[in-house]
C-alpha cells in the first residue's frame, strides 16, 4: 500500500516536472531517494494499536497468560486486518483475525469440526444462531446468504445444518484473502460455499437472489475509518429501508436471523422493524406473528419470517429453547402464552419471574405500540431510515462528542461577524476605498455562503449514492473523483468567460437549485433502484460541473479591486464555510436526516442569488 502509493506521488512529481521546459536532474534525483526511502520504511513500520476500551487484540496482548502471534497483517482502505495466532496454558492454539486491532472473530475451519464432533459440539453449542437451523425441512434451507461471515462461525453453522448453497459476502478484501490462505476448507474449498467480496446490502439490492435465509452477525467493524457510530459502515444494514430489501429477497417462507449485541439492539432492530411493517399496512400485534427471540444470556438472536410463525412450528422451538438455555435475556415467542411468577420464599424474599420479556409481550399483545415505548424509553430506540442511518446512536438529541463543533462552529461565527465590521483586514487599495470594502464584503459573504453550500450538497450526494457502489470506502472514492473532475471542468470553463460575471454566477447558482430540486426530489427516488453507471456519472458531473463555475468568477471579480489580499482572503473564507458546513452537515444529519442538509444548501444558494441582486442594484461594480 505505502510502495503505491510512493510509486503514484513519484509519477505525479514527474509530471509536473515535465510541464517545465527541461527536467532537471538533481531534484529528481533527490525526490526518487527520499521516496524510495520513506516506502521501504512505512510498509515495514509496525504501528502501534491505540490505547482504546475498544480494542480487543491489545486486551489479549496483555494478559500474561497468553502469548500472541501477529501470522500476517494486510493494510488496505478499511485499515488494517491482523491474523492472529493465540497460545494458551493448556497447551491448545487459536486464531482469530481482527481490524485495526478491534472486532476480533474467532477462526472457525471445517475440516477441523468435521473430524471431530466434540469440536463441533463445542463451536455450534455457544453460537446461537445455529438454533433455528435445527427446525427446518430440506425445502426451507436450500439456500442462505451470510453478510459478513468474519471467521467462518456462520458458514459453520449452515454447512452442518445441511443448507444446501451458502453464499457469503465480505465488505473487506483484506479478509477474504487471509482466510481463503489460512481457513480455505471453510471459505474456498467447499463447492457449495461461494464467497464474494461486495457490502452486503449493495449485493442484496442490486442482483435480487431470492433467499431461504439471510444471517447476519454482529458485522461491527470498528475500524480506524469509523471508530464513532456516525461513520459505522454497518448503519445502512439497519434501517427501515435496508430490512424491506431483505425481505423481498427472501423466499415465501424465508427467514431473517440476526446476532445482535443486547438488549439495546434488539429492541432498536425490532423498532426499526415494526417500522417497516407499518409502511407495509401490518400493525404490531400482526408484525411479531412473524418474529421470535432467543438468547443464550451474551447475544440475542432475533428470527424473522416472512410469512407468519404456525402454532405448530413455534411449540416445539420455544420447548427446545427452555431446554437448552436459549432462554435468558431478551425472549419472546408468538402464539404462547406469558407465565409469570410472583410468590414469597421461606427466608421472606419476594421472587419473581416471568417467561417472556414483558415489553415485548405486552406490545404483541396490543397493550401499547412499539413508537410509544420508544418515545418514553432512557435511550434513543426511535427506527434508522436510510436519511438517518445511525443505528448505534442511542443517545437523545446532540451527542456529547458532537457538542465541540457546535463550539467551534460559534466561535467561527463570532469572528467573522468581527472581521466583517473590521473589512476583513484589506490591504493594498487606491482610492475609492469605501466602495471597494463594501463590494469586498459582499463578495466575502458569497465565498463563504459558496463553500458552505458545496459542501453540504456534496455530503448529500454522496449519501444518497453511497449504496449504488459495491464498497463504502471505494464509493467515496469514486463519488469524490467525479464531483472534483466536474469541479475542475466548470472552473476551467470559466477562462471563457470574460464579462459580466456576477450574471454568470447567477446562471449557475440558478441551475445548481433548479437541478437539485430534479434530481434529488424526484430523479433519484425513481432510478435510485435500477441506477446504472451513467446514472451515477450524469447525477454527480452535471452538479458538480456547475458548483465549479461560481467561486473562479468571483476570484475575477475580486482581482478587479486591485486589492494585495483579496483573493487570498476569498480562498480562505471559502474554506472556512466549508469546514464549517462538514461539520455541521454530521449535526444536522444526526438531528434531523441528510435532507435537512440539501434543503439548508438550497436555501443558501437563494441567499447567494438575493446577495447578487443586492450588489447589481447598488450598481457598485460600476461605481469601483
Amino acid at each position: 500500500m505505502f510502495i503505491s502509493s510512493a510509486v503514484f506521488i513519484f509519477l505525479l512529481f514527474i509530471i509536473i516536472l515535465s510541464i517545465e521546459k527541461e527536467i532537471k536532474i538533481k531534484p529528481v534525483l533527490i525526490f526518487s531517494i527520499l521516496t524510495l526511502v520513506s516506502s521501504l520504511v512505512f510498509s515495514n513500520l509496525g504501528i502501534p494499536i491505540v490505547k482504546n476500551d475498544d480494542k480487543d487484540l491489545l486486551r489479549l496482548m496483555n494478559n500474561p497468560a497468553i502469548e500472541t502471534r501477529v501470522v500476517e497483517s494486510k493494510w488496505s482502505l478499511f485499515g488494517k486486518t491482523d491474523l492472529v495466532e493465540f497460545s494458551y496454558p493448556d497447551g491448545s492454539r487459536s486464531l482469530s483475525i481482527f481490524i485495526d486491532g478491534a472486532a476480533g472473530s474467532k477462526v472457525i475451519k471445517l475440516d477441523e469440526l468435521e473430524n471431530s464432533q466434540s469440536k463441533l459440539g463445542e463451536a455450534l453449542k455457544h453460537f446461537p444462531g445455529f438454533f433455528p437451523l435445527q427446525f427446518l425441512k430440506s425445502n426451507e434451507k436450500d439456500t442462505s446468504l451470510i453478510i459478513g461471515p468474519g471467521g467462518g462461525i456462520d458458514i459453520v453453522a449452515n454447512y452442518f445444518g445441511k443448507v444446501n448453497f451458502i453464499e457469503a459476502v465480505e465488505v473487506n478484501p483484506s479478509f477474504i484473502e487471509l482466510m481463503k490462505k489460512y481457513n480455505p476448507s471453510t471459505f474456498s474449498s467447499k463447492p457449495n460455499i461461494k464467497i464474494i467480496q461486495n457490502e452486503g446490502r449493495n449485493y442484496v439490492r442490486k442482483f435480487k437472489n431470492k433467499y431461504d435465509l439471510i444471517f447476519l452477525t454482529i458485522p461491527i467493524t470498528k475500524s480506524s475509518r469509523s471508530t464513532d457510530f456516525y461513520m459505522l459502515t454497518e448503519n445502512y444494514l439497519f434501517t427501515v429501508e435496508a430490512i424491506a430489501d431483505y425481505l423481498s429477497a427472501l423466499t415465501e417462507d424465508g427467514r431473517l436471523v440476526f446476532t445482535m449485541h443486547s438488549y439495546e439492539e434488539i429492541y432498536r432492530f425490532l423498532s426499526t422493524y415494526l417500522e417497516e411493517q407499518k409502511r407495509a399496512g401490518i400493525s404490531n400485534s400482526e408484525a411479531f406473528k412473524h418474529v421470535y427471540i432467543i438468547s443464550n444470556g451474551m447475544k440475542p438472536v432475533i428470527v424473522i419470517k416472512k410469512n407468519k410463525f404456525t402454532q405448530k412450528e413455534i411449540e416445539p422451538r420455544h420447548l427446545v429453547a427452555h431446554q437448552t438455555g436459549m432462554d435468558k435475556g431478551v425472549f419472546y415467542f408468538p402464539l404462547i402464552e406469558q407465565v409469570k411468577i410472583d410468590t414469597v420464599l421461606s427466608n421472606d424474599i419476594n421472587f419473581r419471574w416471568q417467561m417472556f420479556d414483558q415489553v415485548l409481550y405486552d406490545v404483541a399483545d396490543n397493550k401499547y405500540s412499539f413508537s410509544k415505548l420508544s418515545e418514553n424509553a432512557a435511550i434513543n430506540l426511535n427506527p434508522t431510515y436510510d436519511d438517518s442511518p445511525f443505528f448505534y446512536n442511542f443517545q437523545f438529541g446532540l451527542p456529547d462528542n458532537m457538542a465541540i463543533l457546535l463550539i467551534i462552529l460559534a466561535i467561527v461565527l463570532i469572528w467573522l461577524i468581527r472581521e466583517h465590521k473590521r473589512n476583513y483586514g484589506l490591504l493594498g487599495l487606491d482610492g475609492f476605498t469605501g466602495l471597494r470594502n463594501e463590494l469586498f464584503k459582499k463578495y466575502s459573504l458569497i465565498s463563504i455562503l459558496l463553500g458552505s453550500s458545496y459542501f453540504l450538497l456534496q455530503a448529500y450526494t454522496f449519501q444518497i449514492l453511497n449504496l449504488n457502489l459495491d464498497s463504502p470506502t471505494k464509493s467515496i472514492s469514486v463519488l469524490l473523483f467525479l464531483f472534483l473532475l466536474g469541479n475542475g471542468i466548470g472552473s476551467l470553463l470559466t477562462m471563457f468567460i470574460k464579462k459580466d460575471h456576477l450574471r454568470f454566477i447567477s446562471i449557475a447558482v440558478f441551475s445548481i437549485i433548479i437541478l437539485s430540486l430534479i434530481e434529488y426530489f424526484l430523479l433519484v427516488p425513481i432510478l435510485r433502484e435500477n441506477s446504472s453507471l451513467f446514472w451515477l456519472i450524469t447525477s454527480i458531473g452535471i452538479p458538480a460541473f456547475l458548483c465549479g463555475i461560481p467561486f473562479p468568477l468571483l476570484l475575477k471579480l475580486t482581482a478587479k479591486i486591485d486589492s494585495s489580499n483579496g483573493i487570498a482572503l476569498l480562498l480562505g473564507f471559502s474554506s472556512i464555510g466549508g469546514v464549517a458546513a462538514s461539520s455541521l452537515s454530521i449535526i444536522l444529519a444526526l438531528m434531523y436526516g441528510f435532507k435537512s442538509t440539501i434543503i439548508l444548501a438550497l436555501l443558501i444558494y437563494i441567499s447567494i442569488l438575493y446577495l447578487i441582486h443586492r450588489t447589481k442594484r447598488h450598481n457598485l461594480l460600476n461605481e469601483v
